[in-house]
């Protein structure tokens, strides 16, 4: 539910004072493009001088990669580790025949490379 009060809630400062920089900016931004506010209302309530946040603005309308900024994708590393996943497996396979770390680490010097035993 919507209240019309005029006092600025919790929920409110979260949207207000964005901790991180570019979700700082894009609120500004939002708040000139989308709700029509002032320059000087919004550079005063985000703590831009009024030049400061004109520059921001002109940047925003002429370079097409400030905007692609806002929302990048999320780029996740790789899922298997081949070097890695082939060690671990004969490394079970050594430790299956009961070897303890110093007799496993002198197989795998012999077989792979040297490897910590971390």
């Amino acid at each position: 539910m919507i209240s019309n009060r005029n006092e600025i809630t919790k929920e409110a400062c979260f949207f207000l004072t964005p901790e991180k920089p570019l979700r700082y900016r894009h609120e500004a931004l939002r708040a000139y493009f989308v709700e029509n506010k002032s320059s000087q209302k919004v550079a005063q309530t985000f703590g831009y001088s009024p030049g400061a946040f004109r520059v921001l603005c002109s940047q925003f309308r002429r370079n097409p990669n400030l905007q692609k900024r806002f929302f990048k994708d999320v780029k996740h590393g790789p899922h298997a580790a081949p070097k890695r996943d082939q060690v671990r497996e004969l490394v079970l396979s050594l430790r299956k025949r009961n070897l303890l770390v110093y007799g496993i680490q002198r197989k795998l010097a012999e077989r792979v490379r040297s490897v910590s035993m971390r």
